[in-house]
């Protein structure tokens, strides 16, 4: 990805409202009385809300605007590229070792659909598709939030014909991974029966690089196993060997998995072959393996909404994961609530340490204009996601100096080679300067 094509955290561009339309304070109070959002007044494209205590920014009707890229960012090395119509791309480190195909921006945009999530819902004969890519029907309703520190965004879809409300959210976690929470809200006055397939598709298992999906991903295909463990819902994406054209071994040692939990009990399906017929309306089968096709990690289960009530759960998909990590997800899905408190201390957990990290550099104000504050930590964490951040305030170790001027000036550190080791380890920089004045 092209430093030009992430969005900034504050995407400049302004909604206006349709003929007809709605006013922005009336959208507002709309939203708040449905999902009981709390969203600060503003007349403007962005709004600030907050959301089980935690504060975003707010893009009404966001499907009235162009769509547009944005990054997701944590303290760990797992990545993440999302348009605002639901298209992504994630992964740990590179490219090649993405979770779901790594694409241009403009691919992503164009399709979004192509891989990620994939929700289903159908109500009373009605299938309800939430954030298709295509133009919504009257009646429904999509708003962005994307988390104050950059590091979770969260899709907001109102059918008010079926009297619901969808929201999924990603948050990345550095110990497992794409995390995407998922509440289903009733609306109405009425019991709702609620049949859902929802989850990720498109996934990809690990040791497929970047080049060899973007040359022969038919050909990787033909490679691809995947398998559900019985009892836990853990779906394993492997490739049956390393993908190579000589006479020689060469196993493939890690992979791709994806879980839920919430959704028990439900039926897992390991790839998209019964997506067409459950939107006839028919019935789906479990799929214990999948051979020759991409994967996914959908869940078929049934509901039932009583007025004003909810459902939560949340799935998560991470790669490059050994034997010994796979053993221990399978331990840890045994015990599902343990497991859901160790996910939502990482998630906050992550946030606290990239703030922190962000903090080493000055990007915490507060001042009486809370969208200045915003604005500032996001100039803060681009600059230092283009140029590093200092670790330990202004102390840095005297051989990290020197590997630096190695890689800068050479002449420079040929001259003053022995001088430098006479630095004190570790050094600061009012102790370089003295002693360099």
């Amino acid at each position: 990805m092209s430093a030009s094509s992430i969005s900034h955290p504050v995407p400049p561009a302004v909604i206006r409202n349709p003929p007809g339309g709605t006013s922005p304070h009336e959208r507002e109070l709309r939203v708040e009385a449905a999902t009981g959002t709390s969203v600060a007044p503003d007349h403007s494209a962005q709004a600030s809300a907050r959301l089980n205590g935690r504060e975003y920014l707010l893009i009404r009707d966001v499907d009235r605007m162009p769509p547009f890229l944005m990054s997701l960012v944590s303290d760990s090395d797992f990545w993440l590229f999302v348009g605002s119509n639901g298209g992504l791309t994630a992964g740990r480190v590179d490219p090649d070792h993405a979770v779901f195909p790594y694409q241009t921006a403009d691919k992503i945009l164009s399709q979004p659909k192509a891989g990620g999530v994939l929700s289903l819902f159908v109500i009373d004969g009605v299938c309800w598709e939430p954030w298709n890519g295509l133009c919504p029907q009257p009646g429904i309703t999509r708003n962005l939030y994307k988390h104050v520190s950059g590091t979770s965004v969260l899709f907001e879809e109102i059918n008010q014909p079926l009297g619901l409300a969808f929201r999924w959210e990603l948050e990345i976690s550095a110990r497992f991974g794409l995390v995407r929470s998922c509440h289903l809200e009733n609306l109405g006055d009425r019991v709702r029966g609620v049949r859902l397939l929802d989850g990720w598709h498109h996934l990809l298992p690990a040791g497929l690089l970047q080049e060899t999906y973007a040359r022969y991903s038919y050909l990787a295909a033909a490679y691809m196993r995947h398998e559900a463990m019985p009892g836990c819902g853990l779906g394993i994406y492997t490739l049956n060997s390393g993908i190579t054209d000589r006479a020689e071994p060469c196993e493939s040692l890690r992979v791709t998995c994806a879980w839920s939990l919430g959704l028990e009990p439900a039926d897992l399906l390991l790839s998209d072959r019964q997506v067409d017929a459950f939107r006839r309306g028919d019935r789906v089968a479990a799929e214990s393996e999948a051979r020759g096709e991409f994967g996914a990690h959908l869940l078929a289960a049934d509901l039932t909404l009583d007025p004003g009530t909810s459902h939560d759960w949340l799935i998560a998909a991470d790669t490059g994961l050994d034997h010994t990590e796979v053993a221990r997800l399978h331990d840890h899905l045994h015990a599902p609530a343990s497991l859901r408190a160790q996910v939502a201390t990482d998630l906050a957990n992550s946030v606290f340490d990239l703030n922190k990290r962000i903090a080493g550099a000055g990007a915490i104000q507060q001042s009486a204009d809370s969208r200045t504050c915003v604005h500032h930590f996001a100039n803060v964490l681009f600059n230092c996601m283009r140029g590093g951040t200092l670790h330990d305030n202004y102390r840095f170790p005297r051989d990290d100096f020197q590997a630096f001027l190695k890689s800068r000036n050479r002449d420079l550190l040929a001259t003053h080679e022995r001088w430098l080791c006479t630095l004190p380890d570790p050094c600061t920089l009012d102790e370089l300067s003295a002693r360099a004045a």
